[in-house]
Protein backbone atom coordinates (compact mmCIF):
# COMPACT_ATOMS: atom_id res chain seq x y z
CA UNK A 1 0.00 0.00 0.00
CA UNK A 2 3.12 2.34 0.60
CA UNK A 3 4.23 1.68 -2.79
CA UNK A 4 0.77 2.83 -4.29
CA UNK A 5 1.06 6.14 -2.57
CA UNK A 6 4.79 6.82 -3.22
CA UNK A 7 3.00 6.02 -7.11
CA UNK A 8 0.96 9.43 -6.47
CA UNK A 9 3.18 12.15 -5.36
CA UNK A 10 3.80 13.40 -8.78
CA UNK A 11 0.68 14.35 -9.06
CA UNK A 12 -1.29 17.16 -7.22
CA UNK A 13 -3.73 17.99 -5.15
CA UNK A 14 -7.58 18.49 -5.97
CA UNK A 15 -10.67 18.20 -5.85
CA UNK A 16 -11.19 16.22 -9.29
CA UNK A 17 -14.34 17.64 -11.89
CA UNK A 18 -16.40 14.89 -13.68
CA UNK A 19 -18.01 15.35 -17.10
CA UNK A 20 -21.50 14.26 -17.32
CA UNK A 21 -20.72 10.95 -18.75
CA UNK A 22 -17.99 10.38 -15.60
CA UNK A 23 -20.92 10.96 -12.97
CA UNK A 24 -23.75 8.57 -14.94
CA UNK A 25 -20.74 5.71 -14.84
CA UNK A 26 -19.88 6.58 -11.28
CA UNK A 27 -23.57 6.05 -10.08
CA UNK A 28 -24.96 2.55 -8.91
CA UNK A 29 -27.65 1.09 -7.47
CA UNK A 30 -27.89 0.23 -4.07
CA UNK A 31 -30.88 -1.43 -2.05
CA UNK A 32 -33.05 -0.40 -5.47
CA UNK A 33 -32.12 3.76 -5.05
CA UNK A 34 -29.30 5.12 -7.20
CA UNK A 35 -26.66 7.01 -5.63
CA UNK A 36 -22.71 8.24 -6.73
CA UNK A 37 -19.96 5.22 -5.67
CA UNK A 38 -17.68 7.79 -4.61
CA UNK A 39 -19.43 10.25 -2.09
CA UNK A 40 -18.07 13.75 -2.51
CA UNK A 41 -15.52 14.97 -0.07
CA UNK A 42 -16.96 16.84 2.46
CA UNK A 43 -13.69 18.19 2.87
CA UNK A 44 -12.27 19.77 -0.08
CA UNK A 45 -8.62 20.11 -0.94
CA UNK A 46 -7.16 22.57 0.53
CA UNK A 47 -6.40 25.61 -2.13
CA UNK A 48 -3.34 27.12 0.01
CA UNK A 49 0.17 26.42 -1.09
CA UNK A 50 3.17 27.32 -0.12
CA UNK A 51 5.01 29.11 -2.07
CA UNK A 52 9.27 28.67 -2.31
CA UNK A 53 9.45 32.53 -1.82
CA UNK A 54 7.58 32.71 0.95
CA UNK A 55 8.99 34.47 4.83
CA UNK A 56 8.58 31.27 6.79
CA UNK A 57 11.51 30.80 9.68
CA UNK A 58 14.27 27.98 8.61
CA UNK A 59 12.66 25.33 10.52
CA UNK A 60 9.12 25.59 7.93
CA UNK A 61 11.78 24.92 5.40
CA UNK A 62 13.41 21.81 5.88
CA UNK A 63 12.17 18.39 4.62
CA UNK A 64 11.08 17.37 7.93
CA UNK A 65 9.04 20.20 8.78
CA UNK A 66 6.38 18.55 10.05
CA UNK A 67 6.74 14.74 11.58
CA UNK A 68 3.67 12.67 11.04
CA UNK A 69 3.99 9.96 13.91
CA UNK A 70 1.54 7.12 13.09
CA UNK A 71 -0.31 5.58 16.16
CA UNK A 72 -0.36 2.03 17.38
CA UNK A 73 -2.73 0.98 14.63
CA UNK A 74 -1.96 -1.41 11.87
CA UNK A 75 -3.16 1.29 8.76
CA UNK A 76 -2.13 4.04 11.24
CA UNK A 77 1.88 4.34 9.49
CA UNK A 78 0.11 4.33 5.94
CA UNK A 79 -2.14 7.32 7.13
CA UNK A 80 0.93 9.00 8.21
CA UNK A 81 2.03 8.12 4.51
CA UNK A 82 -0.53 10.02 3.00
CA UNK A 83 -0.92 12.98 5.05
CA UNK A 84 2.80 13.70 4.57
CA UNK A 85 2.57 13.54 1.13
CA UNK A 86 -0.46 15.69 0.79
CA UNK A 87 1.55 18.39 2.93
CA UNK A 88 4.55 18.22 0.57
CA UNK A 89 1.97 18.83 -2.37
CA UNK A 90 1.06 21.87 -0.74
CA UNK A 91 4.69 22.84 0.17
CA UNK A 92 5.50 21.97 3.43
CA UNK A 93 8.51 19.79 4.40
CA UNK A 94 6.73 16.59 6.01
CA UNK A 95 7.86 13.58 6.84
CA UNK A 96 6.32 9.85 8.67
CA UNK A 97 7.76 8.53 11.02
CA UNK A 98 8.22 4.93 11.24
CA UNK A 99 5.28 2.58 12.48
CA UNK A 100 6.61 2.00 16.05
CA UNK A 101 7.65 5.57 16.69
CA UNK A 102 4.17 6.15 19.39
CA UNK A 103 6.41 3.60 21.32
CA UNK A 104 8.12 5.02 24.85
CA UNK A 105 11.81 3.98 23.00
CA UNK A 106 10.10 5.56 19.53
CA UNK A 107 9.56 8.54 20.66
CA UNK A 108 12.19 9.05 22.72
CA UNK A 109 14.35 7.79 19.60
CA UNK A 110 13.03 10.75 17.10
CA UNK A 111 15.40 13.45 16.06
CA UNK A 112 13.97 16.87 16.83
CA UNK A 113 15.99 18.90 14.84
CA UNK A 114 14.25 20.44 11.79
CA UNK A 115 10.75 19.82 13.30
CA UNK A 116 8.20 22.50 13.37
CA UNK A 117 5.20 20.13 13.75
CA UNK A 118 3.74 17.20 15.18
CA UNK A 119 0.65 15.22 13.43
CA UNK A 120 -0.29 12.19 14.93
CA UNK A 121 -2.62 10.16 12.88
CA UNK A 122 -5.17 7.23 14.08
CA UNK A 123 -7.50 5.27 11.54
CA UNK A 124 -9.59 3.87 14.56
CA UNK A 125 -9.83 4.78 17.99
CA UNK A 126 -12.21 3.28 20.13
CA UNK A 127 -12.64 5.55 22.97
CA UNK A 128 -9.91 7.26 24.58
CA UNK A 129 -7.48 4.75 25.54
CA UNK A 130 -4.84 6.03 28.50
CA UNK A 131 -2.11 5.48 25.88
CA UNK A 132 -3.32 8.14 23.77
CA UNK A 133 -2.66 10.69 27.18
CA UNK A 134 0.50 9.37 27.22
CA UNK A 135 1.71 9.57 23.90
CA UNK A 136 1.13 13.18 23.55
CA UNK A 137 2.95 13.94 26.63
CA UNK A 138 6.10 12.04 25.46
CA UNK A 139 5.63 13.91 22.04
CA UNK A 140 5.27 17.36 23.85
CA UNK A 141 8.12 16.52 25.98
CA UNK A 142 10.50 15.66 22.81
CA UNK A 143 9.31 18.54 20.97
CA UNK A 144 7.96 21.15 23.22
CA UNK A 145 8.00 24.01 20.72
CA UNK A 146 6.12 22.23 18.53
CA UNK A 147 2.22 22.16 17.95
CA UNK A 148 0.33 19.07 17.90
CA UNK A 149 -2.49 18.23 15.52
CA UNK A 150 -4.22 14.79 16.02
CA UNK A 151 -5.74 12.94 13.17
CA UNK A 152 -8.87 10.89 14.32
CA UNK A 153 -10.06 9.96 10.51
CA UNK A 154 -13.45 8.08 12.49
CA UNK A 155 -15.73 10.88 13.55
CA UNK A 156 -16.44 8.97 16.12
CA UNK A 157 -13.64 8.51 17.43
CA UNK A 158 -12.49 12.46 18.07
CA UNK A 159 -12.55 12.78 21.61
CA UNK A 160 -15.27 14.29 23.73
CA UNK A 161 -15.75 15.81 26.72
CA UNK A 162 -12.99 17.21 28.87
CA UNK A 163 -10.01 16.93 26.73
CA UNK A 164 -7.55 18.54 29.01
CA UNK A 165 -8.21 14.80 31.30
CA UNK A 166 -6.81 13.62 27.75
CA UNK A 167 -3.71 15.02 27.18
CA UNK A 168 -5.58 17.09 24.57
CA UNK A 169 -4.39 20.91 25.84
CA UNK A 170 -2.27 24.23 24.95
CA UNK A 171 -1.02 23.86 21.33
CA UNK A 172 -2.64 20.71 20.70
CA UNK A 173 -5.46 20.41 17.90
CA UNK A 174 -7.61 18.20 16.26
CA UNK A 175 -8.29 17.02 12.85
CA UNK A 176 -11.09 14.79 11.49
CA UNK A 177 -9.98 14.19 8.04
CA UNK A 178 -6.58 14.68 5.87
CA UNK A 179 -7.40 17.59 4.60
CA UNK A 180 -8.41 19.43 7.24
CA UNK A 181 -4.96 18.17 8.77
CA UNK A 182 -3.31 19.64 6.13
CA UNK A 183 -5.08 22.93 6.67
CA UNK A 184 -4.18 23.29 10.37
CA UNK A 185 -0.43 22.85 9.07
CA UNK A 186 -0.83 25.16 6.52
CA UNK A 187 -2.56 27.92 8.95
CA UNK A 188 -0.12 27.44 11.50
CA UNK A 189 2.90 28.05 9.21
CA UNK A 190 1.11 31.23 7.45
CA UNK A 191 0.50 32.29 11.35
CA UNK A 192 4.36 32.23 12.22
CA UNK A 193 5.44 33.57 8.21
CA UNK A 194 7.80 36.44 8.53
CA UNK A 195 6.30 39.79 8.66
CA UNK A 196 7.46 41.77 5.38
CA UNK A 197 9.93 44.67 5.72
CA UNK A 198 8.53 47.92 6.52
CA UNK A 199 8.91 50.12 3.77
CA UNK A 200 11.21 52.57 3.83
CA UNK A 201 9.91 56.63 3.92
CA UNK A 202 13.32 58.21 3.68
CA UNK A 203 15.09 59.79 0.57
CA UNK A 204 17.82 57.79 -1.57
CA UNK A 205 21.04 57.78 0.25
CA UNK A 206 23.55 60.41 -1.04
CA UNK A 207 25.84 59.12 -4.18
CA UNK A 208 29.30 57.47 -2.82
CA UNK A 209 32.43 59.29 -3.38
CA UNK A 210 34.02 56.97 -6.19
CA UNK A 211 36.98 57.39 -4.25
CA UNK A 212 35.78 55.58 -1.13
CA UNK A 213 34.67 52.27 -0.76
CA UNK A 214 31.14 50.97 -0.44
CA UNK A 215 29.93 49.07 1.77
CA UNK A 216 27.23 46.10 0.50
CA UNK A 217 24.50 45.80 3.37
CA UNK A 218 22.40 42.10 3.57
CA UNK A 219 18.64 43.17 3.72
Amino acid sequence: MVGLIQDLEPHDDFDPVLTDKQAKAAVVEVAGVARPERETSSQPAPEEHVQEDSRLPEIWRTERSVLCVPGRGALDGVAAEMLAQLLRKHGLGAQAAPRHASSRSGIGGLDPTGVAMVCVTYVELIGSPPHLRYLLRRIQQRFPHSPIVIGFWEPDDAPRGDRSAQGITGRTDVASSLHEAVRKCLEEAHRVELAEPAPSHEGPPPAADSASPVAHVAL
